[in-house]
């Protein structure tokens, strides 16, 4: 009887001993996560793309849902007038830990606070949220294109549905202070910067498209009535007819000259003439 206790003590403490081993190193590979992925998600960035990115502070525990970062910059490279691209003053969410391995996360409560974006177009005509967004997800080198169209006809897959993003973020707050635009091509820098101070309070979120419209109604009532003296062309005179339009006609005529002006930002200028 004395061997029988004696035995389940010594399972018992052997089991208690294993239970602490799994916790220390759950703890060890949670600091570890913390501590190295600042480092690794900036130098990553930098290596890719050329663009300086600093983050002050990041926290993020796979084992608890929790995200949080203070302090990232994104900052232009040196063949660019203005150094300013990208600052985001905080970034926090509270999720369903045990969601974020299904198909369908679940954000209880999330916050952004952005202090500015800004658009620059430097002497060569090179928008930086362009150039950022094409170094970062470049695009496949152009093959032949006969030799493409046969291939594409002999391995063609039949076309999919695209899969739609499940989420659900009960409770999102977006701020988002400034809006920064220049034009370096011409002889005269154009330089207009905007006080957005942009707040809302979303709730139940389940379609990207439901974070747009705000933002957007925001974005033509403020930057519009001046955007012609950045962005050559009718762009301006379209943002402008926007924000005089009335309540029924702002919502489409402000689609519309956002993507406008959009296309117009992002677009290359065409070479002139040489003399």
């Amino acid at each position: 009887m004395n061997l029988s206790t004696s035995a389940r003590a010594q399972r018992g403490g052997v089991f208690f001993k294993l239970v602490l081993f799994l916790v220390v190193l759950i703890g060890v590979v949670v600091t570890a996560w913390i501590l190295v992925l600042p480092n690794l998600l900036t130098s990553t960035l930098k290596k890719r793309t050329g663009f300086d990115v600093k983050i002050n502070d990041l926290t993020l525990n796979p084992f608890t849902g929790r995200l949080h970062f203070d302090g990232f910059v994104i900052s232009n490279p040196s063949t660019f007038a203005r150094p300013e691209f990208l600052d985001i003053r905080t970034v926090r969410a509270e999720a369903d830990a045990a969601s974020l391995f299904s198909d369908k996360p679940v954000i209880h409560d999330a916050e952004i606070d952005v202090g500015h974006i800004s658009l620059i177009r430097n002497q060569d005509g090179t928008l930086n949220a362009a150039l950022f967004q094409e170094r970062l997800f470049p695009s496949e080198p152009p093959a032949d294109p006969k030799a493409k169209k046969d291939e594409k006809e002999k391995t063609a897959p039949k076309p999919q549905p695209a899969k739609k993003l499940n989420f659900l973020i009960e409770r999102l707050t977006v701020k988002f202070d400034k809006v920064i635009l220049a034009n370096y091509t011409a002889a005269k820098p154009q330089v207009k910067e905007y006080d957005l101070k942009f707040s809302h309070v979303y709730t139940n979120v389940t379609d990207p498209k439901q974070l747009a419209q705000p933002v957007v109604q925001k974005l033509v009532s403020v930057v519009g009535s001046a955007i012609s003296a950045l962005i050559p062309g009718d762009m301006g005179k379209i943002l402008g007819n926007a924000t005089q339009s009335g309540a029924d006609s702002f919502r489409e005529t402000g689609k519309k000259a956002v993507t406008d002006v959009l296309k117009s930002v992002t677009a290359t200028p065409e070479a002139k003439p040489t003399p």
